[in-house]
C-alpha cells in the first residue's frame, strides 16, 4: 500500500513524464531512408526514453533523483502488466497465425543461452571479472536476476546481472526499435521472423518492437502484435530453463577457460 501512495503522491515525477511525451508525441513519428530499400523509423517512445535518461543522467532537474527513478520503475512495472493484458487479447485472433510459427517461436529462444560464446570474451578483455558472467549469461530479464542472486548471492556476478538489466532497460528499448526497422525494411527477414524476434523476455524492449513494425507495415499489426507477444510469453516461461540448464554452466565454464588466458597475456603486455 505505501508503494501506491508513494506513487499517486509523486506529482512533480508525474509532470515531468507528462511534459516528456507530450514533446514526444508533438514530435511524432519520423521515418528516413537509409538506402531505396532500408527505412528506419523513429518513434515517440524513442524520444521519450531519450528524455527521461538524459533527465536522469544530467539531473538538469534536481528533483529527479535516485529515489524517483524507483518511483518510476514501480509505474513501469504496473503498467507493462495492463499493456501485456492488452496485448494478450490479440493472441486469441491469431491463434491460427501463431500455430504455424509454433516451432520457430520456440527454437528461436534457444539463442538466449549461448549469448556468453561472444559476449564473454569481450568482457575479460575489457577487464571485467566474475561480474562477466551475470552480465553475459543471458539476456538479463527478471528472471536472470532471480538465478543469479539464487546461486551467487549479492557478490560480483549479481552486481553485472544488476548492471546489465539497466542497460537494458534503457538502451535496449531503443536498440530493439531501431533493429526492428531496419531488419523488417531490408528485405533480409520476413516481417514476422521480426515480430518474433522482439519477444526477448522484456516488456519495454516489445514495445518499441511492435510500435515500430506497426507503424511500417499498418495492414499486418494485428499478426505482429500477436506473434510478438506469444514470443516474448514463451521467452518468458523456458528462459529460467536455459538460463539454468545452459546458459549459466557454459558461462562458468567458458570463464575458468578464458580468463586466465586473457590475463596470463595482459601480464605479459604489462610485463614487456
Amino acid at each position: 500500500m505505501n508503494s501506491y501512495k508513494k506513487v499517486l503522491l509523486d506529482w512533480r515525477l508525474h509532470l515531468t513524464i507528462l511534459v516528456c511525451c507530450m514533446i514526444s508525441d508533438r514530435i511524432g513519428t519520423i521515418t528516413f531512408s537509409i538506402t531505396d530499400s532500408i527505412k528506419v523509423s523513429l518513434l515517440p517512445l524513442l524520444y521519450a526514453m531519450v528524455l527521461v535518461t538524459a533527465l536522469y543522467l544530467l539531473k538538469p532537474i534536481k528533483w529527479v533523483s535516485e529515489k524517483e527513478s524507483e518511483t518510476a520503475g514501480f509505474m513501469l512495472t504496473m503498467t507493462c502488466l495492463i499493456l501485456g493484458a492488452k496485448l494478450g487479447c490479440n493472441v486469441g485472433t491469431s491463434l491460427e497465425t501463431i500455430m504455424s510459427a509454433s516451432l520457430p517461436l520456440l527454437v528461436q529462444n534457444i539463442g538466449d543461452a549461448f549469448t556468453c560464446v561472444i559476449a564473454l570474451p569481450i568482457a575479460l578483455m575489457l577487464g571485467m571479472k566474475r561480474e562477466s558472467i551475470g552480465i553475459t549469461f543471458a539476456a538479463s530479464r527478471e528472471p536472470g536476476i532471480a538465478i543469479i542472486e539464487e546461486k551467487y548471492g549479492k557478490k560480483e556476478e549479481f552486481r553485472g546481472v544488476i548492471a546489465m538489466y539497466v542497460v537494458g532497460t534503457i538502451f535496449g528499448t531503443i536498440v530493439v526499435g531501431l533493429l526492428a526497422s531496419v531488419l523488417s525494411s531490408a528485405g533480409i527477414f520476413h516481417v514476422y521472423s521480426v515480430s518474433m524476434a522482439c519477444g526477448v523476455g522484456s516488456a519495454a524492449m516489445s514495445t518499441a518492437g511492435i510500435g515500430t513494425l506497426t507503424e511500417l507495415y499498418p495492414q499486418m499489426a494485428d499478426q505482429i502484435t500477436a506473434l510478438a507477444t506469444a514470443s516474448n510469453l514463451i521467452s518468458s516461461a523456458i528462459a529460467v530453463y536455459l538460463n539454468v540448464f545452459i546458459g549459466l554452466p557454459l558461462a562458468e565454464f567458458m570463464y575458468n577457460k578464458f580468463q586466465p588466458v586473457i590475463q596470463k597475456k595482459k601480464n605479459k603486455g604489462i610485463e614487456g
